[in-house]
């Protein structure tokens, strides 16, 4: 062990003022390690995580919708193409029984192309319903993100002050006492 030195007199007189100063040694919080910063938490989350499943919900019963509806026009289509093949076929060589059976035939076409085409406008209107809801369930999922922005943004701002003044209270220390 090195032999003890004398203090000098101003080393001496900064120990006797470091340990006479009533806040020496600095009191325990200024000298943590900077603390992790606190993991952002959005109180609305689980609001957040229901309305994006309603949306995802909105979003296959659109689908379905969809699927509904291209159901419907593909029968119609084939409908109408039928009662075109019947409105093509040549009529001059058939017998009286043969065209009654045909226009029997061509009267039923058409009364199913009627509720093809009602199908078809009801599955139109609840696909537009769904596009409704879908638009409806992904704004209101919006309105909770921009409020999880604003916290974080808020989040965020807090723990700049917070850094800042630990920055600025060892800051504060380190010139009230330059030895450190």
């Amino acid at each position: 062990m090195p032999p003890e030195r004398p203090l000098s007199p101003s080393a001496a007189s900064c120990a006797s003022r470091r340990t006479s100063h009533p806040t020496w040694p600095p009191p325990s919080h200024s000298w943590r390690a900077p603390s992790a910063m606190r993991r952002f938490r959005f109180r609305l989350e689980a609001v957040l995580r229901q309305r994006a499943a309603v949306q995802s919900l909105r979003l296959q019963e659109l689908a379905s919708a969809q699927q509904h509806l291209l159901a419907k026009e593909q029968e119609l289509d084939r409908l109408l193409a039928e009662r075109s093949r019947l409105l093509a076929l040549p009529l001059e060589d058939a017998a009286a029984a043969e065209r009654a059976r045909r226009d029997v035939y061509l009267d039923l076409v058409c009364a199913r192309i009627a509720g093809a085409e009602a199908a078809r406008a009801e599955a139109a209107q609840r696909l537009d319903q769904a596009r409704k809801a879908l638009l409806l369930a992904r704004q209101a999922r919006e309105a909770i993100e921009r409020i999880r922005d604003r916290d974080y943004r808020e989040w965020q701002a807090d723990c700049l002050r917070a850094e800042q003044a630990q920055i600025d209270e060892l800051a504060g220390t380190r010139h009230a006492h330059p030895a450190i």
